[in-house]
């Protein structure tokens, strides 16, 4: 769930030593407003892309 085991994990202690992306379309929760709430909180100290974006970067590296 996004608000919970997305956005604890990502920004958690153990985290910090990797280059953190959450996909936004590919993790959800039981509701729509709690999945943009959590996505919020995490823009500011995470990259947020969507799988297309994600993909589309693995391909140019």
């Amino acid at each position: 769930m996004t608000q919970n085991c997305v956005t604890h994990t990502a920004i958690s202690e153990q985290a910090k030593e990797y280059d953190v992306e959450v996909l936004t379309d590919v993790c959800t929760t039981v509701s729509e407003m709690l999945h943009l709430i959590a996505l919020n909180a995490l823009a500011p100290r995470i990259k947020l892309l969507d799988a297309k974006q994600a993909l589309l970067s693995l391909q140019s590296n």
